[in-house]
């Protein structure tokens, strides 16, 4: 039995409900910032280091005092490229002699010249291979102090995801007929957290997050596909629409998803270390009928202040997250990326980071930061793509 579910109906007075807080939100907004004013001063005075938060690409890292607003915005690219089995790569040539699980499903690869769909069986080996692709994310943040001891944040996600792929001709052999582009945009899953004050005892500092993420991403994104007759039943290098793109494609996970965490920072003088554990517990299966795999994450920093304005860190982050369970019966085709249990994976990475603070003038109370991360190691199910590299970009004011 579904621990939560949710008909058009129930989403419909959810997003009636969110959109009347919308219309009165600048009434609050204004009303909090007003009665707020005399703790931004202290809060500022006590926090007034680069050091004082942690690297950008750490989520609720800390709290704020209550009546205290910060709004964010953070710019996250995520390249990779080619593929790996388990831990090895994996060439193109390879992947299109390997056998496809999804071999004599039928699919629609676009239409007849009546209007027709035109109904093709899943060849028995992959005919098209992911090159390289591009994870895009503009995250829009706010955090505001409940009370000294409870932070509320709200994440909003704006994604892009692009892909470049090869196309093999026929229904078997390495014939490479060209390549081709795909790609998806919109809104992801919103989130909403409330942060807990667990500890403080001077620069020591600890807190629980509990949040939940709303199910707002598309996960229903069609396009296009060089398909393995092109040339022969379509002209050469012509794409033909397919009716649901592979689920790394989609821009949400469909389902609410629990979001709790734990996170302690601590810092002597010029030198500063923190670590978080976090998780994402899917609570349901989406109306597609699948449901990503939970997520586990640990991370650990070391930061160190070079004066009041910069800092510096290194950080380490390790991840596992689980296979889908269940597939979208749409999502069918000749890649390995359609393959639902081609997903999980466990991965660690290191990165190094800056982060700015403005002390004078305009500049006061806003935060710049900077931080860039490389795989060390990486381990999936099945066949997938390779991270490359990651880049977070972010700025951040407080009010």
């Amino acid at each position: 039995m579904s621990l939560f579910q949710f008909g058009n109906n129930e989403l419909k007075s959810v997003f009636l409900q969110l959109g009347l807080l919308m219309k009165f939100l600048p009434f609050f907004v204004c009303t909090a910032l007003a009665s707020s004013n005399y703790t931004i001063e202290a809060h500022e005075k006590k926090t007034s280091r680069a050091d004082s938060h942690a690297p950008i690409g750490v989520m609720g890292d800390h709290l704020h005092k209550k009546g205290e607003w910060m709004f964010s915005y953070r710019y996250m690219n995520m390249q990779m490229d080619g593929m790996l089995s388990g831990k090895n790569s994996i060439s193109a040539e390879q992947i299109a002699l390997t056998e496809n699980p999804l071999s004599g499903e039928t699919m629609r690869m676009g239409n007849l010249a009546d209007g027709s769909p035109r109904l093709m069986m899943v060849p028995p080996t992959y005919r098209v291979s992911p090159i390289d692709m591009s994870m895009e994310m503009h995250m829009i943040g706010g955090m505001y102090g409940w009370s000294d001891d409870i932070t509320m944040m709200l994440m909003l996600p704006i994604i892009q995801n692009k892909m470049t792929l090869l196309s093999y001709g026929g229904s078997s052999g390495t014939n490479s007929i060209g390549t081709f582009d795909g790609d998806t945009s919109g809104l992801g899953d919103v989130k909403l957290s409330a942060l807990i004050k667990y500890s403080e005892d001077g620069n020591q500092k600890s807190h629980f997050t509990i949040g939940l993420s709303f199910p707002t991403g598309n996960t229903t994104k069609k396009g296009n596909i060089l398909p393995p007759f092109a040339g022969v039943m379509t002209p050469a290098g012509e794409t033909v629409e397919i009716d649901r793109l592979g689920y790394s494609m989609q821009l949400g996970s469909g389902s609410y998803d629990l979001l709790p965490g734990f996170t302690f920072y601590d810092r002597d003088d010029n030198l500063g270390w923190g670590s978080q554990i976090s998780a994402v517990v899917r609570l349901d299966n989406n109306d597609e009928g699948y449901r990503l795999g939970n997520r586990l994450e640990a991370q650990v920093w070391l930061t160190n202040q070079w004066q009041s304005w910069i800092s510096g860190s290194v950080k380490m982050k390790a991840f596992s997250e689980g296979k889908i369970s269940g597939r979208d019966d749409i999502i069918t085709g000749g890649m390995p990326l359609f393959v639902s249990s081609h997903s999980g994976r466990d991965q660690v990475e290191l990165s190094i980071g800056i982060n700015l603070l403005g002390e004078d003038s305009l500049l006061k109370r806003h935060r710049l930061a900077m931080e860039f991360a490389v795989p060390i190691y990486q381990n999936v199910n099945g066949l997938q793509m390779e991270n490359d590299w990651n880049l977070t970009l972010g700025w951040q004011k407080a009010l």
